[in-house]
């Protein structure tokens, strides 16, 4: 799936809890992602976020993971050592 381009927020989560989303990317949207502050416990990997303008992804929410059984996702914005991206938002 690939998630807008040139929109507010590729993703947005609203009132989400318990929720997997992978395999999504988002390009060149003002925030690749943002969870608010009423979402909890959401898994988020293998995602590629790419080209944000503010921020590639904004979690104001709480307890949400960004990787998966130590897999994470892709951010275009961050150097990786041995490709090992992802535990947290950059």
């Amino acid at each position: 799936i690939t998630a807008g381009s040139n929109q507010s927020d590729g993703i947005f989560v609203y009132k989400a809890n318990k929720n997997f989303l992978s395999n999504i990317t988002t390009i060149s949207n003002w925030n690749g992602i943002r969870i608010n502050n009423l979402s909890s416990q959401n898994t988020v990997y293998h995602n590629s976020f790419i080209s944000s303008i503010n921020k590639q992804a904004d979690d104001l929410g709480t307890n949400n993971s960004w990787d998966f059984n130590g897999e994470g996702n892709y951010w275009s914005n961050h150097n990786c050592i041995n490709n090992n991206c992802g535990h947290s938002p950059c």
